[in-house]
């Protein structure tokens, strides 16, 4: 988490990290808490011992992240490679002592290779010069640099500045409408004074949804669909004024201590330090320990608490496709295949066990639902109150907004309910539904279709219809 928070204050584009002591896998958890939103994390583990580690994550750029082993054979096979060089790391080489053996060796090979250190000063708590940054000599791409110990370890942080173009925040577009402007009192007479209310008492079925779905219009005058573009940027629910209030006060003391070099301001600054840390860690902890005993009796808010503490919540991805369409028809087709093949299992199946006409027509059904029973206003807002009160993008209005007028609508809603289940038929554009595939476990490859199961998303009157017509089954 402070590591986290570093990059976010620090408004850093890429941190390499060494020496990190994460394991080949098992790190999902680890790296949800250390990579703010917006960044990617590359991970190269040391392979054949414990300890040790590469990692780098960065704004959605890919950089080189590999292990200093035979550097010397490493450099042969980089040093060919196109585009620009950056090696940063912890060498181990005392570059700070000059006349040491292995520091000569060390600074003869990247001679030989043509290739420039530019990193000067203690950069460890010993006050030796460890953390390297490499580039080819004649690449100018490093225009500054700057050590300085966050404490959080024993080696100091080098803050690059390059000259490279910087990688920008993912911006996503949206549609939205301004719900919160509506003027309530001004909408409800809408809906009243609004064909539908005035007449569904006497027009069929057909009509009626036809009219039902018009509302549309009445809210496309109160609140209409606006574009906005967003920008996806780091955040933190559990930060509150008193970190940044102490953060303030570590920034003052940095100052004066860059200023002064005294014993005295470093312990002042290095106390700030701590004290910063152990609030960002109890704020979380707070936040979520509410959260959790808030939400304890909504299941709903329960699990998307735990999702966002586990990070399951991932990014959604799906098969590489040129277009949407392309993409949507693709989805189309390998469910569509997949039910034509699970009912020609089915009967494969039954005719082995020589059961004639094991799915038989709906003329030879021996069984016939001849009436039902009317629904009354009650029944259907009994029924309504036990659904989950989500919305479809399909929907005439928002659950939101339907609710400041439901009971005005309530008798349409049970007038389709009636219809439908008199006349035996459901119109079609109720049986209209947004499917949404959903990975069936997030460790499965996104690129297969079979790792999908489709969520259908229906209107609101048609999950009571549905959710009536099975009762009565």
């Amino acid at each position: 988490m402070i590591i986290k928070d570093f990059v976010v204050d620090k408004d850093t584009d890429i941190l390499a990290l060494t020496e990190t002591w994460l394991p080949p896998c098992g790190n999902d958890l680890i790296i949800g808490d250390l990579c703010p939103t917006g960044y990617s994390f590359l991970h190269t583990p040391r392979h054949g011992s414990i300890g040790g580690a590469l990692v780098s994550y960065s704004r959605k750029v890919l950089i080189l992240s590999v292990l200093i082993g035979e550097f010397s054979s490493f450099l042969e096979g980089i040093i060919v490679s196109p585009g620009q060089l950056l090696i940063a790391g912890d060498f181990n080489f005392h570059l700070d002592n000059p006349n040491d053996p292995l520091t000569k060796r060390f600074v003869d090979l990247l001679a030989s290779f043509d290739l420039k250190q530019y990193i000067s000063g203690s950069t460890h708590a010993s006050g030796h010069t460890l953390d390297l940054i490499i580039t080819r000599s004649e690449e100018n791409i490093v225009n500054h640099y700057n050590i300085f110990d966050p404490l959080i370890s024993d080696h100091s942080v080098v803050h690059l500045q390059l000259l490279i173009r910087k990688s920008k925040f993912v911006k996503k577009h949206l549609l939205l409408r301004n719900l919160r402007a509506v003027n309530i009192h001004k909408f409800k007479t809408d809906v009243l004074n609004s064909f539908l209310l005035k007449n569904f008492t006497t027009m069929d079925l057909v009509s009626l949804v036809y009219e039902y779905d018009c509302l549309h219009t009445i809210l496309d005058n109160h609140a209409p669909i606006k574009s906005r573009e967003i920008t996806l940027r780091p955040k933190a629910p559990w930060y509150t004024n008193e970190i940044n209030d102490k953060k303030r006060i570590r920034r003052q003391l940095e100052k004066k201590w860059h200023k002064t070099r005294t014993n005295a301001d470093w312990n002042r600054y290095k106390q700030q330090c701590y004290a910063v840390n152990k609030l960002i860690d109890s704020s979380k902890s707070a936040y979520y320990t509410d959260l959790i005993n808030n939400g304890s009796s909504d299941q709903k808010t329960l699990f998307k608490t735990v999702s966002n503490l586990l990070h399951t919540n991932t990014i959604i991805r799906y098969p590489s496709s040129p277009d949407p369409m392309s993409l949507a028809n693709s989805f189309s087709d390998f469910f569509t295949q997949k039910i034509v093949k699970r009912r020609g299992d089915i009967e494969d199946e039954l005719l082995s066990k020589n059961i004639e006409n094991p799915i038989p027509d709906a003329d030879s059904c021996p069984y016939e639902f001849h009436t039902f029973r009317e629904v009354g206003k009650d029944e259907v807002l009994h029924l309504i109150q036990r659904i989950a009160t989500k919305s479809c993008s399909l929907d005439p209005l928002p659950v939101v907004m339907l609710n400041h007028c439901f009971k005005d609508i309530l008798p349409v809603v049970v007038r389709i309910i009636n219809l439908s289940l008199e006349s035996g038929t459901m119109p079609d554009s109720l049986k209209i539904a947004v499917v949404q595939p959903l990975l069936k476990k997030y460790n499965l490859s996104y690129e297969e279709f079979c790792s999908f199961r489709p969520i259908s998303n229906l209107k609101f009157v048609s999950r009571n219809l549905l959710r009536k017509q099975l009762l009565y089954n």
